[in-house]
């Protein structure tokens, strides 16, 4: 991804496990994506920009 699910992950004040609690998706998936390690998928991206409270384009849009 790049630094801007990372920084939306920080600034919300949780940590990846907790987004992966929220969310239903795996914390290694998480902490791939936010290493550019993985690629999420539409729905994946949809649960965490909700969970995070932010628009999928604000967190999303410059990595892809």
């Amino acid at each position: 991804m790049n630094g801007m699910l990372k920084l939306a992950i920080f600034e919300n004040g949780i940590s990846q496990r907790e987004l992966a609690k929220k969310t239903g998706i795996h914390e290694s998936f998480i902490s791939m994506a936010v290493r550019g390690k993985f690629n999420l998928d539409p729905v994946q991206k949809a649960k965490i920009a909700k969970a995070i409270g932010r628009s999928q384009n604000e967190i999303f849009q410059a990595a892809d």
